[in-house]
């Protein structure tokens, strides 16, 4: 089935570089905008030489959940909707409604992974969290984050859509709209269009978030929330994995705990395009990413709950969402240099290279358990290459 958001090569016109006269003033969000853009005229370029594989006529758009002005021209490739000051396309309430409900979908489909190697999975969606728990301790701070995350949201994104009817593709969350408050953004707005809210109101003073391998338990001020979500579409879900590297089964609630104080100070619009132009090399990128206060943590921070728990984050809808945003940022980064940067692969193949173990390479085999087959690095470093044919909005 062809997604419903994809760009016909006919509705594209590739003109110069070009920028509309409001983007003048060179805000943060303007100069994060204006990269993207340098980013989409080149993989649309590159897309437009094709006639085969990935190509203008089936490449598939990935989105932005919550529909926000944009400033600038989409990369002087003008689109139907393309004008000074348009509205970049988001996902109608319709279109956000068909996501949510196949990920009900998939939380009520059989899981897959048998129960002698994950005891606690119950459904398909339980699949995907039992696979990155079991791999937790080789998929971070290694050499295979960037690429293996993209693998995973993708096999995700196939799930719902070949397993639940899903008629798109899988949106991101843009971090830097309503950085100051998070749930006034439509994905957390607690609607029946959003993927729900914060959790209910529990007073504490800390969360307390426990780093594998290192042993570091890392102390954050409480947020807003801290017990089970009680609105949106995700408000009666069951989290059955975890706490952290658990494969048993443990129901219960889903909890959120939202700082938006923590995306306020990190996951700005200034702090994003910092991170794009200041890093020349993937080691430089990833390390600012993965520092304490990079823009991974703080995401997962943000959200709270279970999203602090780096075995088990991936049993909250929102997991997928953020680290769909973590690939547009990596993605915009590669494509505004795509010769030297695609292939670049940076780190060892355990955390922190703890034990010591080898640099990942172009070569390195990853998987994701039983949810689709092994594919090398080099195979899933391009978004329209490989198994994928999809770019950013």
């Amino acid at each position: 089935m062809r997604p419903i958001f994809f760009i016909p090569a006919a509705s594209l016109i590739i003109t110069g570089f070009c920028i509309s006269n409001a983007s003048s003033a060179h805000t943060p969000r303007v100069s994060l905008a204006e990269l993207q853009q340098q980013a989409y005229q080149n993989q649309l370029t590159e897309l437009s030489r094709r006639t085969s594989g990935c190509t203008l006529e089936n490449v598939a758009v990935r989105k932005e959940w919550q529909e926000t002005l944009n400033l600038t021209l989409r990369a002087c490739i003008i689109l139907p909707r393309s004008n000074h000051y348009a509205y970049r396309s988001s996902l109608t309430a319709e279109q956000q409604i068909n996501y949510t409900n196949a990920v009900l979908c998939l939380q009520s489909k059989p899981a897959i992974t048998p129960r002698s190697v994950a005891s606690g999975v119950r459904s398909r969606f339980d699949d995907f969290a039992a696979t990155h728990i079991n791999q937790t301790l080789i998929i971070h701070f290694a050499s295979i984050f960037f690429a293996w995350h993209r693998y995973f949201v993708h096999t995700y994104e196939q799930a719902l859509i070949n397993e639940c009817g899903y008629s798109g593709i899988q949106p991101y969350w843009n971090w830097s709209d309503n950085a100051a408050d998070p749930l006034k953004n439509t994905l957390f707005d607690g609607s029946e269009t959003s993927i729900g809210g914060d959790g209910a109101y529990i007073p504490h003073n800390v969360s307390l978030i426990n780093i594998p391998v290192i042993n570091i338990t890392v102390t954050l001020p409480g947020g807003t929330g801290s017990g089970c979500i009680y609105s949106g579409p995700f408000r009666n879900m069951t989290v059955n994995l975890g706490p952290n590297s658990a494969l048993d089964y443990n129901p219960r609630c889903l909890t959120r705990d939202f700082r938006g104080f923590l995306s306020n100070e990190y996951l700005t619009y200034d702090n994003i395009t910092s991170l794009i132009t200041g890093s020349n090399d993937l080691n430089n990128f990833t390390d600012t990413v993965n520092l304490s206060n990079g823009i991974h943590s703080k995401a997962h921070q943000t959200v709270g709950g279970l999203e602090l728990d780096l075995y088990a984050s991936a049993g909250d809808p929102a997991f997928y969402f953020i680290h769909t945003q973590l690939d547009h940022v990596w993605n915009t980064w590669q494509w505004l240099d795509p010769k030297t940067r695609i292939n670049q692969v940076s780190g060892t193949l355990t955390f922190q290279n703890i034990p010591p173990s080898a640099n990942g390479t172009l070569s390195t085999p990853m998987d994701l358990g039983y949810n689709a087959g092994p594919v090398l690095m080099k195979d899933v470093v391009s978004t329209i290459d490989g198994p994928f044919c999809y770019i950013y909005e």
